[in-house]
């Protein structure tokens, strides 16, 4: 559990570092150079969804470290699944006999040692319902739908600038510190969720 929580808190820290120093150079080049600050704030938004995304790769990645250095897991159903769908058992087509014998072996060793890889998961930069239909999955509690309206803009504002789409709209020092601040809190709330739910499993294997 130590190890989970130094983890998380190491993986987050850095990140809210550079959040604050992103911050403080962008309200500098607003009053000292607005030219600069035209160009930096509209790559703001799409920096803060690679943290986000980082982040959230990380975490869900030391998350299911933790589980595999766990005993217990295997009395779970939902993270038995969430195991084989994982490691790809399931995601194939299985038609002849050898094919579905295989299919009943990969099962089996997943319940005889189940164990998320140790790669980071595949997760992509998800809207706020594909992000908590996701979490409540693995057993996570869902992000607060409070996010639910700034989260999916910022989303949208990042995918425009990387789809190469031309604006003319120019983000205000609060409307770029309201996203690199919703960042933050979303870091620390994905932080606090994982650890309060990895408690509740520790205590009950």
């Amino acid at each position: 559990m130590k190890r989970l929580i130094e983890d998380l808190n190491e993986n987050k820290e850095w990140r809210v570092r550079e959040l604050v120093q992103l911050k403080r150079i962008l309200s500098y080049e607003n009053v000292h150079d607005q030219q600069k600050y035209e160009l930096l704030s509209k790559y703001a938004v799409p920096t803060a969804c690679a943290i986000w995304e980082g982040f959230f790769k990380e975490a869900i990645g030391y998350y299911f470290t933790f589980f595999n250095r766990n005993k217990g897991i295997e009395r779970d159903l939902l993270m038995i699944t969430n195991i084989i769908e994982h490691n790809n058992v399931v995601n194939k087509t299985y038609q002849d006999f050898e094919t579905k014998k295989k299919l009943v072996e990969d099962i089996h060793e997943v319940f005889n040692n189940p164990q998320f890889k140790d790669y980071k998961p595949e997760i992509g930069l998800k809207k706020l319902k594909d992000t908590n239909k996701f979490l409540k999955r693995i057993k996570l509690n869902p992000l607060s739908d409070e996010y639910h309206v700034n989260l999916n803009t910022m989303i949208d504002l990042r995918h425009a600038i990387f789809h190469g789409e031309k604006s003319d709209r120019i983000l205000s020092v609060d409307d770029v510190s309201k996203y690199l601040n919703l960042v933050i809190t979303l870091m620390n709330e994905l932080e606090d969720n994982i650890i309060n739910k990895s408690m509740e499993f520790s205590s009950t294997n």
